[in-house]
C-alpha cells in the first residue's frame, strides 16, 4: 500500500472538475458566510463551553 501523504501525491484533475469544484468552494464559503452562520457557531460553542464547565 502506498503511503505517501496528499500533499506528495499528485493529483490529476480535468480543468472541468477543478471548475465544479471552486463553485461548490464559492457556494459552501457564500453559505458560510450567513448571519445566521455565525449564531449557529455561537451556539455551538456556548454549548461546547457549557460542557466542559459540569
Amino acid at each position: 500500500m502506498d503511503r505517501r501523504s496528499i500533499a506528495e501525491t499528485e493529483w490529476k484533475i480535468s480543468k472541468q472538475e477543478r471548475t465544479c469544484l471552486r463553485q461548490l468552494a464559492c457556494g459552501q464559503a457564500e453559505y458560510a458566510a450567513l448571519p445566521i452562520m455565525q449564531q449557529h457557531r455561537q451556539m455551538w460553542f456556548d454549548l461546547k463551553r457549557e460542557g466542559a464547565k459540569t
